[in-house]
């Protein structure tokens, strides 16, 4: 009895939500090598010197608000090792990609970043804006359990299982429902990894809107003058002496709109590409109204920080990446045996 209700709504879920899943599966298989893209088609000549000082690096944000203009930035992304040139975002919206030795901007190929753009907001988001992260973890919930009663489903029949049955051709509606099982039951960890990540993230996100935090909370700055403002090497050092070892990725600096200067950093050997350090500067003063070190973080913390890296596959070795890209393949193959299954039996 509880087998039969599983199967019914694994069938009616699964086709209620296919769609879905195919188009996650194929904008997420083409976000796996986003950067490999981008540095193939836009910066192709492009390599990051590491070891850069903090003299070069707030010069080069000097010249970088002087040029693009202080109130138009939002944020700046320094150069890595992944990502060799600056990013700047600026207000409403866009990015430009500028080269590290002279800060021109590049221009080779620039579809491409509308192109992988338009694919990452149609992954995260699926171009319907904050609500986008409420249906993916609503979908994420769906999946998960497509997975988990499909192994279910699969376990009696657990000794019939063979890799030749995972691309029988042709494809009658046994062979292709024989194959959906097989081919379920060998990606279900990945994919259940991928799920369980996406689904946290969105979750994560969701709850960020419900309980925001304010770091302006019973802050009086130290300043003896309300017009004094720090300069850019100096509110670096304060970051980089409260985070040793570490470099700056994300970075926030007064203007207009922006009180404090902001900062995340990452540290030499973190997982997260751009780590999850938040440094927040009092650019009047020069006091530290919050250091948020992801090496002191909870374990709930450090649990919900490596989300991101499992989840893309930034940041971690290539040989990654390639199974994220198998796994994604290996939904659109699974989604596609389980409908022509479901046609053929109609």
């Amino acid at each position: 009895m509880i087998r039969k209700w599983i199967y019914k709504w694994h069938k009616k879920i699964a086709l209620f939500t296919s769609v879905v899943f195919l188009l996650l599966a194929v904008t997420g298989s083409i976000l796996v090598y986003k950067l490999e893209i981008i540095n193939a088609l836009v910066a192709p000549e492009l390599n990051f010197i590491s070891g850069a000082k903090s003299d070069d690096l707030a010069l080069s944000l000097d010249r970088i608000r002087i040029v693009w203009g202080a109130n138009r930035i939002r944020l700046v992304k320094a150069p890595s090792s992944h990502e060799p040139y600056w990013a700047v975002y600026l207000k409403p919206g866009g990015k430009r990609l500028l080269r590290t030795d002279n800060l021109t901007e590049l221009t080779q190929n620039l579809w491409a970043l509308e192109v992988l753009e338009f694919i990452r907001e149609m992954h995260v988001t699926f171009l319907i804006g904050w609500m986008g992260h409420i249906a993916g973890f609503i979908f994420g919930l769906f999946l998960f359990f497509l997975l988990l009663s499909g192994i279910y489903l699969w376990v009696p029949a657990w000794r019939r299982f063979s890799f030749n049955r995972v691309f029988s051709k042709p494809l009658s509606r046994g062979r292709a429902l024989v194959s959906h099982k097989n081919l379920g039951i060998l990606l279900a960890v990945g994919l259940l990894l991928l799920t369980v990540t996406g689904t946290v993230m969105n979750g994560w996100r969701i709850s960020g809107w419900i309980f925001p935090v304010d770091i302006s909370v019973n802050h009086q700055s130290k300043a003896t003058s309300p017009s004094e403002i720090l300069k850019t090497k100096t509110l670096l050092d304060i970051a980089l002496k409260a985070v040793p070892d570490s470099y700056p990725t994300y970075i926030w600096l007064p203007s207009d709109h922006e009180k404090y200067a902001k900062f995340r950093m990452r540290f030499n050997d973190e997982l997260h590409m751009n780590g999850k350090t938040v440094v927040v500067i009092d650019p009047s003063s020069g006091e530290i109204i919050l250091l948020d070190r992801s090496d002191k973080a909870s374990f709930f913390k450090r649990f919900l920080y490596i989300m991101w890296p499992l989840h893309t596959g930034y940041g971690i070795p290539f040989f990654y990446g390639t199974l994220l890209w198998v796994l994604g393949l290996g939904l659109i193959r699974l989604i596609y045996s389980g409908l022509y299954g479901w046609w053929l039996s109609k």
